[in-house]
């Protein structure tokens, strides 16, 4: 699948929730937690009414809906509620601190907020004078209410596949968290080509992802990615033992986030102190200095590396030391050195000058 070949009207809850009905997988599990198993029926049935609240509390298409709630059915079922109102999505994790949602929620200018028991009242405090702010829509008391009185049918908007979809946010490493804009046939690629030519998913897989669903790619991997084939996605919930493997996986991934991140900026530090610049051009790059490879002619003789320097990409340095693990046709003289050796050049100016070789 391309971009071109996705329909130009398209919805990310027709498509990954609604489908699996029209394709007979009505009665297949789509979600599996603490409380058992949800079938596509019912979670289609409970994103429509889902749908209907939002729209009943004034959420109109391309207006975001933050989400800051716990792993269960009622946030994927509010998740595609609001994707197939023609809304946009955004999420929250659910540990933070009030003057951290107040960020959010100004950062989003979401009129609706869903929270559950946990992070209610740190959002109730965070929203004091928030003026974007119309309704908090509590998961385990006015949601059920609402939720009920709904209807389970709903037409989606006539939303296309450039709309805006997704808010992804970033995990802060780097200063303030940012949202990432992902329109609608993101998600659809995505599930193409990572879910399906990488992954291999298959109708009869079950996925555990260990983050928590506020994390977009434990979200894809629970609830966009095994619904595309229809698929099963497991949630943690509750369950003390699911809660910790999923802490521990999630630390692990923000730990060797922010230690990949720092081991960048420290390498961008050095090239800039080298190179005086920070343009990619300027560095050359391996593509231009890597050895040039010749397959074995047709005498039948080895094949042959050439060194292909360009001294005016190292010029920021007059003289520079390249190891080159390589068999080499080096400076005119023919040699094809076995085992293959390793060769210390020097540039000078514009001379390149052997150093001699060695076994490395």
């Amino acid at each position: 699948m391309t971009y071109d070949d996705i329909p130009r009207f398209v919805n990310l809850a027709s498509w990954f929730v609604d489908r699996n009905l029209e394709e007979g997988r009505g009665d297949r599990t789509a979600l599996i937690g603490p409380t058992g198993r949800t079938t596509y029926a019912e979670l289609a049935a409970l994103v429509n009414r889902s749908g209907n609240v939002l729209r009943e509390l004034g959420v109109r298409p391309e207006e975001r809906v933050l989400l800051v709630l716990g792993d269960s059915v009622e946030f994927v079922a509010l998740w595609y509620g609001a994707q197939k109102i023609g809304a946009v999505t955004a999420e929250a994790y659910t540990f933070l601190q009030p003057k951290d949602y107040a960020y959010y929620l100004d950062y989003t200018r979401a009129g609706v907020v869903v929270v559950d028991r946990t992070t209610l009242e740190p959002v109730r405090e965070a929203s004091a004078g928030c003026r974007w702010l119309r309704h908090i829509l509590v998961v385990g008391d006015d949601f059920e209410r609402l939720a009920a009185e709904a209807s389970e049918e709903l037409e989606p908007p006539p939303t296309t596949k450039d709309d805006i979809a997704i808010w992804k946010f970033t995990t802060g490493s780097t200063g303030q968290p940012k949202a990432a804009v992902h329109p609608q046939h993101s998600p659809l690629l995505s599930f193409e080509w990572y879910a399906r030519g990488v992954l291999g998913i298959r109708e009869d897989d079950v996925v555990l992802p260990v983050p928590k669903l506020f994390f977009g790619y434990a979200r894809d991997l629970a609830a966009l990615f095994p619904f595309g084939v229809g698929a099963a996605g497991i949630l943690a919930g509750t369950d003390v033992q699911a809660r910790q493997l999923a802490v521990t996986g999630a630390v692990t991934q923000m730990v060797s986030h922010g230690l990949i991140t720092g081991a960048l900026f420290l390498l961008s530090g050095v090239l800039y102190e080298r190179g005086r610049t920070y343009e990619m051009d300027a560095y050359g790059g391996l593509a231009g200095q890597a050895p040039a490879v010749r397959p074995a002619n047709a005498a039948g003789d080895r094949f042959r590396q050439r060194p292909v320097i360009h001294p005016r990409r190292a010029s920021y340095e007059q003289e520079c030391t390249q190891r080159l693990w390589i068999g080499i046709e080096a400076l005119g003289q023919h040699r094809v050195p076995d085992p293959l050796q390793a060769v210390d050049l020097r540039i000078s100016g514009n001379q390149v000058v052997e150093r001699g070789l060695d076994q490395g």
